[in-house]
């Protein structure tokens, strides 16, 4: 990391505004400071496993990075997969794949909403992963943060990793539903 040692600076290498009427410069900005300060975050952010926000709407990735690396892991954030109606088995696709040479316990909170024209059904719970090298599988454990199962919807993860699920079919027309997850926490080997 490399501290201010543009024209102006004050002792310590630290920023000033400076004092014209004492005849001190304030520090000027150069596009070498501020360039390597941007791919720190940015490298901080993509190490932890996220991408960029170029829109500039996420304002809390370096805050996540911190957290990911800081728990030893890496992870995704603001997931959303589409639920089918009336499935088995089905993948929930790349970013549910999880390798057992990389990764050791999986960790995230999800939302599910299924609605038809004449069903709403919400559930909010947590998943966790965890790689038996032993039995050489995965360990799935559901909390639902309900007593129920509205959402009719149930998890699988198979040998190799995959994330899948099963829907119930539900009555009505114009099916939604959809699998939105906040964060995913990779806990790595």
């Amino acid at each position: 990391m490399k501290r201010v040692d543009a024209d102006g600076f004050a002792p310590g290498n630290l920023f000033t505004d400076g004092d014209p009427q004492a005849s001190i410069q304030s520090t000027l900005i150069e596009e070498t400071w501020l360039n390597v300060v941007q791919e720190e975050i940015a490298n901080a952010v993509e190490f932890s496993g996220q991408v960029l926000d170029q829109s500039g709407a996420d304002d809390e990735q370096l805050r996540k990075a911190i957290e990911i690396i800081a728990l030893g892991g890496s992870g995704l954030s603001n997931v959303s997969v589409a639920i089918a109606n009336n499935q088995v088995g089905t993948s929930l696709g790349a970013t549910f794949l999880f390798d057992k040479l990389i990764h050791v316990a999986v960790f995230m909170s999800y939302r599910i909403h299924r609605q038809t024209d004449s069903a709403n059904n919400d559930e909010v719970g947590e998943i966790k992963l965890m790689y038996r090298p032993v039995q050489d599988d995965w360990q799935l454990f559901i909390d639902r943060n309900t007593e129920d199962d509205p959402s009719a919807v149930d998890f699988s993860i198979s040998a190799g990793g995959q994330l899948s699920y099963d829907s119930s079919n539900m009555a009505g027309a114009n099916y939604a539903g959809t699998f939105k997850v906040p964060r995913i926490l990779r806990v790595n080997i």
